[in-house]
C-alpha cells in the first residue's frame, strides 16, 4: 500500500529493487547466513532440530526452533505476494470510478463526510452498519444507500439514502426488524432505479430509490441474513433455513 501511494517515487523504486533482490536470494543460502548470524555468532537461536534433547514437551523451546525456518520461508516468498498486491492495487486505482472521484476533488484518505447512528444492541443481536453500501446510477445518481441494524430498543433496522457529496440524509425508512443484508439496486430499461432489501424475519421491501416510497413487501417466513443478488429483474436470496428463492420483480 505504501508503494502504491508513492508510485514511481524514490522510496517506491528502492523498496521494489530491494524486494526483487531478496526474492532471488536462494532459500538455502539465506538459511545458512541466518544460522551463522543468530546461532553461531549471537547464540540467540538454535541452528537445527525441532527441539532440544529432552525438551520435547516444551512449547517455548519448539517455538524458538521454528523462528529461523519460518523467517527463511517468509523472506523468500514475501516479495512475490507483496508485488502482486501492489500491481493489483495500482490497477484498481486507475479504474474510471477512481479517476472520476479524483477529478471531482476527492483525495486519498480524506474523510469527505460521516454519519453517526445511535444503536441499541440486545442479547445475541449485533447492531450497527452490517451491510455494504450501494452507489446509485441513472435516476439514483448522486445517492448512496446503506442500512443500520438495531436502531431502536426492539432491534429494528433503518434504510438510509445519503447524498454522496454532502452526506445529507435524502430519505430514511424504518424496517419492521433489523437487517444484516445489503440492499441491491434494480434498474428499468429507462434508468428508473429501485431498491430491494430483506430483514431477518423474512420480509422483503421494494422501494423507489429516488423518493424512498415503499412500493410493495413480500413475506417469505424465513430468517434472512444474506444479501440478495440481482439478475436483471430476478432477485435471488438465501435463508438460514437453507432455502433459495428466486423472485421476479415486475
Amino acid at each position: 500500500v505504501f508503494c502504491v501511494l508513492h508510485e514511481d517515487r524514490f522510496i517506491d523504486i528502492l523498496i521494489c529493487k530491494i524486494g526483487t533482490v531478496a526474492y532471488y536470494i536462494p532459500g538455502f543460502w539465506m538459511g545458512v547466513v541466518l544460522v551463522l548470524i543468530f546461532s553461531v555468532n549471537l547464540g540467540w537461536l538454535p541452528s537445527s532440530g525441532a527441539y532440544d534433547v529432552g525438551r520435547a514437551g516444551d512449547i517455548g523451546n519448539r517455538i524458538r526452533h521454528l523462528i529461523l525456518p519460518l523467517a527463511v520461508m517468509v523472506c523468500t516468498h514475501l516479495w512475490y505476494y507483496a508485488y502482486m498486491i501492489r500491481n493489483k492495487l495500482l490497477a484498481e486505482i486507475r479504474k474510471d470510478y477512481v479517476l472520476l472521484a479524483l477529478s471531482k476533488g476527492c483525495r486519498r484518505g480524506e474523510i469527505v463526510w460521516k454519519h453517526e447512528e445511535s444503536i441499541t444492541t440486545t442479547s445475541h443481536i449485533t447492531g450497527g452498519c452490517m451491510s455494504s453500501a450501494v452507489l446509485g446510477r441513472d435516476s439514483l445518481q448522486g445517492l448512496v444507500f446503506t442500512t443500520f441494524a438495531s436502531t431502536t430498543g426492539k432491534g429494528a433496522g433503518t434504510l438510509y439514502a445519503f447524498n454522496t457529496e454532502t452526506g445529507e440524509i435524502v430519505w430514511q425508512k424504518k424496517l419492521g426488524s433489523y437487517t444484516w443484508c445489503s440492499p441491491v439496486a434494480l434498474y428499468t430499461d429507462d434508468g428508473q432505479g429501485y431498491l430491494v432489501i430483506f430483514d431477518h424475519t423474512g420480509v422483503g421491501y421494494l422501494f423507489d430509490g429516488a423518493s424512498g416510497l415503499l412500493m410493495t413487501t413480500l413475506k417469505l417466513s424465513e430468517n434472512i441474513e444474506a444479501s440478495p443478488c440481482a439478475f436483471g429483474d430476478l432477485i435471488v436470496i438465501g435463508t438460514r433455513a437453507r432455502h433459495i428463492f428466486g423472485i421476479r420483480v415486475s
